[in-house]
């Protein structure tokens, strides 16, 4: 049984769970697209995720597209209607839904690192390749800033989270 179509970009928050060893961000889109495939869904995906570092940071605001579609769950229901919707401040409904459509349970906490208008927040257990130290962390039970940055939300980096999806 393959999802319904998303109806504009589609989202959603991994089966799986992962410690902040991924492979820096390549790893998490590689995650993202590999379980998008599995479960039938359209097109390329990005974990949403970002890095910080000497040089810079590189973020969703970076390296996301900016639609003007709206981003949908599995199931069609609407997260936000284009990008600058997703980007300012709070989500329409909770990134609650995986892959396959179906609601996921604990862990809530979605690794993250991105605050509410898609800029690195820092907390990105070393670009994503380590599973030392804490980073930062949304709540795939919220839609209001919370969803990506828990306020203060962290998690130590060995601890097995979710991931956010979004198709390009």
């Amino acid at each position: 049984l393959f999802p319904p179509p998303c109806g504009g970009k589609c989202v959603f928050v991994t089966s799986t769970t992962h410690d902040s060893a991924l492979g820096g961000l390549a790893g998490g889109d590689r995650i993202c697209n590999d379980l998008a495939t599995d479960a039938g869904l359209p097109g390329t995906y990005r974990a949403w995720l970002s890095t910080e570092d000497f040089f810079g940071e590189v973020s969703p605001r970076d390296h996301f597209t900016r639609t003007l579609l709206p981003y949908r769950l599995p199931d069609g229901s609407t997260v936000a209607d284009n990008y600058a919707d997703l980007v300012d401040g709070s989500i329409q409904r909770p990134i609650d839904l995986d892959e396959t459509g179906a609601p996921v349970d604990e862990p809530f906490l979605v690794w993250t690192a991105t605050e509410p208008d898609a800029m690195a927040s820092g907390g990105d257990c070393e670009e994503w390749t380590s599973s030392q130290l804490s980073g930062d962390a949304g709540d795939s039970r919220e839609s209001d800033s919370k969803w990506t940055d828990g306020d203060g939300l962290f998690a130590k980096c060995s601890q097995p989270l979710r991931l956010y999806c979004f198709q390009q």
